[in-house]
């Protein structure tokens, strides 16, 4: 009976980590240029470029490209597809002189790339306001009629509040 309680209680765990194991997610550090990912069979190429303005501040610029045939193959621009504006066809941080409005990064989640786009809402854009509740949009890669896109799939706005954007995607729980 002991021998029968042990191997069910082994089983147990062996499931609850294998269950908390695959819905782990994983941030993808991307660097300045062209960044490959491994996604079923092809490959993704996500572009980070810097934007430098007038008003001093400067954003990373990221740009999406399905790759089907693998690195070597044709590049076809991926399109993100909002809940509410218009498709774009990059996505960028926002930066001004008080803090980062709008931050952007990308995970994979059982073999699923994602990207999350945190931002300030439209009226605490100001950070002399302080801390505000951020909104985060999360998106999933997917191809439909040849089609690549990162559709927007749901959006949550953090329990606690944050100064910058780019601090909700590093502190805020991912489930």
């Amino acid at each position: 009976m002991l021998t029968i309680r042990i191997a069910i209680y082994i089983i147990f765990v062996f499931i609850i980590s294998e269950t908390s194991y695959a819905n782990e997610i994983k941030k993808i550090d991307l660097k300045n240029g062209i960044n490959f990912i491994e996604q079923k069979g092809a490959a993704i190429a996500i572009t980070k470029s810097k934007g430098k303005f007038v008003s001093g501040s400067e954003s990373d610029f990221f740009t999406g490209y399905f790759l089907p045939s693998g690195k070597t193959g044709e590049w076809i621009i991926i399109q993100n597809i909002n809940k509410t504006g218009p498709a774009s066809y990059y996505s960028n941080e926002i930066n001004n002189m008080d803090c980062n409005t709008q931050s952007i990064a990308f995970f994979k989640r059982n073999n699923e790339l994602l990207f999350a786009r945190a931002e300030r809402s439209d009226l605490e854009r100001d950070c002399s306001i302080g801390k505000a509740n951020i909104k985060i949009h999360f998106y999933k890669f997917t191809v439909t009629a040849e089609i690549p896109k990162f559709i927007e799939t749901e959006t949550k706005t953090t329990k606690n509040k944050y100064l910058d954007a780019f601090d909700a995607l590093e502190h805020e729980s991912w489930e």
